[in-house]
């Protein structure tokens, strides 16, 4: 539960957890992992921890995706009174929105106020990657491959009768 926790991936967790399931095919491992989530008591206990993960975590996704979507959605005009002065209570409301604030003495005697936004396009590129929209996407890719058939077989041949068994059990079967 703790490797499928870490890494999000069943059957990658299923193999740490029982290491002869490395030389079984991936369609075997994948059904097994997919088994032993369904169990009642192992997912009741991988909502624990989930549970006890956020309760410990500096800021849970959705805190952070709130952070982000303000940032994208910020303007400066919402802090900006019509003259180009600026509301310090709305500005202190956006305060995860700022960047930087600079005061500065004028040559008049006066204070000018530089304020800097964080930047939105990077903001829209982080939600995106959090919410997972940016996900990888499949591609088929059709052609021919060129294998030097001896250089293969020689190391095929160099390989152990346990490396091979389990070579062979990965390898994709010809259609």
């Amino acid at each position: 539960m703790q490797e499928y926790l870490k890494r999000g991936n069943a059957s990658e967790a299923y193999r740490r957890a029982y290491p002869r399931s490395k030389a079984w095919k991936p369609q075997v491992v994948h059904q097994r992992a997919s088994e032993l989530l369904h169990k009642g008591e192992v997912a009741v206990r991988i909502q624990e921890l989930r549970s006890q993960a956020d309760r410990s975590a500096i800021a849970t996704q959705e805190e952070v995706s709130g952070i982000m979507t303000r940032l994208v959605r910020g303007a400066v005009s919402d802090v900006l009174r019509p003259d180009g002065t600026f509301d310090i209570k709305k500005l202190r409301a956006c305060r995860q929105e700022l960047g930087e604030v600079a005061f500065e003495d004028t040559k008049e005697g006066g204070r000018r106020v530089r304020v800097k936004f964080r930047d939105p396009i990077a903001a829209a590129d982080r939600l995106a990657k959090l919410q997972g929209w940016d996900k990888p996407q499949e591609v088929k890719l059709t052609g021919t491959l060129d294998v030097d058939r001896e250089r293969t077989r020689e190391a095929f041949r160099a390989m152990s009768p346990e490396d091979r068994a389990a070579w062979l059990s990965q390898s994709p079967k010809p259609t």
